[in-house]
């Protein structure tokens, strides 16, 4: 058995050390910012604190192994477990709601413009109707019943109006105030080592109170105290309780963010697909630990492969799953050449249905950003007014380039001068020059070049986007058989 726990061991290390160098390597790829850094970090870290005491204790010996250490890591088990699960299915959630709130700003601007429409009939009617009773010789009195009438359903709608909208706008402040605690790096980092620490305390609190009262009794781990670092131990039957009972805590909490899993769309990133298979890996484990550990040949087994090992395979699982197969498909999208053209993805964008579909997967892979900054833009430059080009820039600027916005683009360093230029030639536009249509050019190429890799991706899974695709493709060979394709890999070493 030390033999294999050593095995183990060596293999577990060096799939860690590819998962962090590939985590390094990566790290800006769409495969491991959906999933963000810390919440691969929080994995990683989880699974790593259990395996490698688990097998060190293995290949040492039960019986050598400091009691100290493996209590406390005993004791640190349901966070380690439960809290990547937690924080990963509430991430999804809020992810998929945040979203949606970003792709229903269209669909919401237009039914403000409708309800709006409707307000402005109603009075055109009421005033209509009140100019006829004054056609009429209707007396006073009528009239200013029927004015009072008019007033009270207009200010009924416009109440009802501001009441519905102060709803959404509290709803949604909740969902971008969770989305952003559950995707900022340092949020989640503390609330995992939290956690640990909670646990840490509940350590702490028990072993006092051994040291206290139970000093000769070993109460609370079989062969040694909880502070005993010169000899090894097992776990007690209160430390069992007490550990079973948290971890029951933790699941009940992590059941419940499962089920909201299930309100959600799937995502693009096959997060959900992970959760649920993850869910059904942990209760197989949690079955064949079970039985290991009543079963009558129990002592056999556990000399051949100790029941621990179960555990720390489904850790292991976990961390590819997670983490090594993300690492790969972002190489395997990164080796891919390129080849869709850019006025491929314009006609995409141009045509209503193809524009609806593509607007959806990127709402499905967490990132509509790129494409409503990329028709905002376009917006731009249809607008001639001076006055309105003016308003749609420095909106645009505090949409998309302020930090802390829910549409901020997710910029590279070397375009974070843009905005400052951007703002400079906003603040001092006195003329239609000094709001040219190339104003945006560099954020429309960096946005361009995001959505060519989510529109490569799209066209591969959508059979609808591949027929659209194939028949433009096949008409543009007809008009010109002899015209190269201008790639966007090639427009992007054109100065705009």
């Amino acid at each position: 058995m030390p033999i294999l726990s050593a095995t183990c061991l060596v293999l577990y290390i060096i799939l860690v050390v590819i998962c962090a160098i590939g985590v390094i390597k990566k790290r800006k790829s769409g495969h491991l910012q959906s999933r963000t850094i810390s919440g691969i970090v929080v994995t990683l870290t989880g699974s790593f604190i259990y395996v490698s005491v688990t097998l060190l204790r293995f290949t040492v010996g039960r019986s050598r192994f400091p009691c100290m250490i493996f209590s406390i890591v005993s004791y640190s088990i349901p966070p380690c477990f439960a809290m990547p699960s937690i924080l990963r299915c509430l991430r999804l959630v809020f992810q998929h709601r945040f979203n949606l709130i970003k792709t229903n700003t269209l669909s919401s601007s237009y039914c403000m413009q409708q309800e709006q429409q409707n307000t402005e009939s109603l009075f055109i009617q009421a005033k209509q109707n009140s100019n006829n009773s004054n056609n009429n010789s209707i007396s006073t009195s009528n009239r200013n019943v029927n004015s009072s009438v008019m007033t009270s359903v207009v200010e009924t709608f416009e109440n009802n109006q501001v009441i519905a909208r102060e709803e959404n706008t509290t709803r949604e402040k909740f969902i971008i105030k969770a989305h952003s605690i559950l995707t900022n790096n340092t949020a989640s980092l503390i609330v995992f080592w939290l956690s640990i620490g909670v646990q840490l305390f509940l350590w702490f609190v028990l072993m006092v109170v051994e040291d206290s009262f139970f000093q000769n009794e070993h109460y609370f781990m079989d062969g040694a105290l909880l502070i005993s670092l010169g000899k090894g131990c097992g776990l007690g039957f209160p430390s069992t309780l007490f550990v079973v009972g948290i971890s029951i805590c933790y699941f009940i909490v992590e059941f419940i963010a499962i089920g909201l899993c299930f309100t959600v769309d799937n995502d693009t990133w096959h997060i959900k697909r992970e959760v649920f298979l993850l869910v059904a890996t942990q209760i197989l484990t949690a079955v064949i630990f079970t039985f290991l550990s009543v079963a009558s040949v129990v002592e056999i087994v556990d000399y051949f492969v100790p029941s621990g090992f179960v555990v720390a395979a489904y850790s292991t699982f976990e961390l590819v799953l997670t983490i090594l197969i993300p690492i790969i498909r972002a190489i395997h999208a990164d080796s891919k050449e390129k080849r869709e053209c850019d006025s491929e993805i314009e006609m995409i964008i141009s045509n209503k249905e193809t524009f609806q579909i593509f607007l959806d997967y990127l709402r499905k892979s967490f990132c509509p950003e790129n494409l409503l900054c990329y028709a905002d833009i376009e917006k731009y430059k249809r607008e001639t007014a001076l006055r309105q080009r003016k308003k749609i820039a420095h909106r645009m600027v505090k949409k998309y380039l302020y930090e802390d916005s829910p549409f901020q683009l997710n910029l590279p360093s070397d375009l974070y001068s843009v905005k400052t230029v951007i703002m400079d030639n906003i603040s001092f536009a006195d003329n239609q020059n000094a709001l040219t249509d190339d104003l945006f050019a560099d954020i429309q190429l960096h946005v361009l070049s995001n959505l060519v890799d989510s529109y490569s991706r799209l066209k591969f899974s959508n059979k609808t986007i591949q027929k659209v695709s194939n028949d433009w493709n096949a008409k543009q060979k007809r008009l010109s058989p002899r015209s190269p394709m201008i790639s966007l890999s090639s427009m992007t070493s054109l100065k705009l």
